[in-house]
């Protein structure tokens, strides 16, 4: 239903067609109508059809609208993060151009796998902080234990070289 503004009156309009005569644009634009005064006119003649996407849910996240796109990936054939990178440098920078307000958020297993780096990020300082003070209690020194840690690498490569 479509409300037209004629003479300062409002006017509505209604068009109901079947299922079958729906199906199409085609079969949309070329629906027939009678005026007034007898004659019949397409509806192509009194309006501009565009066929265009609407998605069927609205699904927003902090406040802001969201298009889901999702993939099974082979694991074989690619990677989650190369595809990912693949969207992010060769997709992105189009679709941003077209529609400013366009950003990607990586999901799924690329969400997954940054949530366990940053973890064991956080794992590997604790443990350092925890390493330094086992060290620093029996050496009573604050200094000794960065020596330690400095001699380290050079005893690694020496293990692996020997």
């Amino acid at each position: 239903m479509q409300k037209v503004l004629r003479q300062g009156r409002e006017i509505d309009v209604r068009l109901q067609l079947t299922d079958i005569a729906r199906d199409q644009l085609g079969d949309v634009l070329e629906a027939r109508i009678q005026s007034p005064n007898g004659d019949w006119f397409s509806l192509s003649f009194f309006a501009d059809i565009r066929e265009t996407y609407v998605p069927l849910t609205v699904e927003r996240f902090n406040g802001d609208l969201v298009n889901r796109i999702t993939a099974t990936l082979d694991p074989r054939v690619a990677d989650a993060t190369e595809v990912f990178e693949q969207v992010k440098t060769r997709v992105l920078p189009d679709v941003i151009s077209r529609n400013p307000g366009v950003d990607l958020v990586p999901g799924g297993a690329i969400e997954e796998r940054r949530r366990i780096e940053v973890g064991l990020v956080s794992a590997l300082i604790l443990s350092l902080i925890l390493i330094y003070a086992l060290l620093a209690i029996p050496l009573k020194s604050y200094f000794a234990p960065f020596l330690i840690f400095a001699v380290l690498p050079f005893g690694f490569l020496g293990a692996v070289i020997a």
